[in-house]
């Protein structure tokens, strides 16, 4: 599920800022508005990785994906 200006909300994720020709589309206010309280579980599966090996994971995958 993913929220975004001008129909741009079909991405996964949430848009901040949309740059499109000279118009800049940005937030400036978030609402969280839910019935119930939103709980967020701490993952119990993965990897933890410092910055430094995300970016070198993160370069790696884009490159992998261009081929």
């Amino acid at each position: 599920m993913g929220f975004g200006p001008k129909g741009y909300g079909d991405l996964p994720g949430l848009i901040l800022v949309l740059h499109e020709g000279n118009l800049t589309f940005s937030a400036s206010k978030i609402e969280l508005n839910f019935k119930e309280e939103l709980q967020i579980k701490k993952p119990t599966k993965g990897k933890k990785v410092t910055m430094e090996e995300h970016n070198k994971l993160m370069k790696k995958m884009f490159s992998e994906f261009r081929n």
